[in-house]
């Protein structure tokens, strides 16, 4: 079974690492975002621009579009991914929703140790990434969440 939007863990995962804003600012890439990491500049939202200021409830109802939107790509384009438990489907939500899932799927090592189940050697293929540089003690958070199946 595959995890879903509404995953207490998942959220305080992506909260942890994306942050929740009310209002809009400038990521590191330099594109407008608010709430939990929703992108304005590719996903704009009908009402919410530079100046508007968001409710936690908002914010919420973004990520959990958002987190709907990468769940049903993952399934679709790694249909294995169902045979994982829920901490590491949760780290592949995690990745497509920062890196996006055409980022993700350039992780063509990783993703296949992880389909092997050789969950040992999938860390040393996310660490070998410019990803692994920039997002830091994300990534090692990941990893550990990938080789122990647990909950970080």
């Amino acid at each position: 079974m595959m995890i879903n939007e509404n995953n207490p863990k998942l959220i305080a995962l992506l909260i942890l690492h994306e942050g929740l804003r009310l209002s809009p600012y400038l990521c590191t890439a330099g594109k407008l975002t608010i709430g939990v990491g929703h992108n304005l500049d590719a996903k704009p939202i009908l009402g919410v621009g530079p100046w508007t200021r968001i409710t936690r409830e908002r914010a919420m109802q973004i990520l959990a579009a958002d987190l709907q939107e990468v769940i049903i790509g993952l399934e679709k384009t790694l249909p294995w991914i169902e045979t994982l438990n829920e901490p590491r489907q949760a780290v592949l939500v995690d990745m497509a929703f920062n890196l996006g899932l055409k980022g993700l799927l350039g992780f063509k090592k990783f993703l296949g140790s992880l389909q092997d189940k050789a969950f040992d050697k999938s860390p040393a293929h996310m660490f070998d990434s410019k990803w692994a540089q920039q997002v830091g003690y994300r990534a090692k958070r990941l990893a550990k969440m990938i080789v122990t199946g647990e909950w970080a």
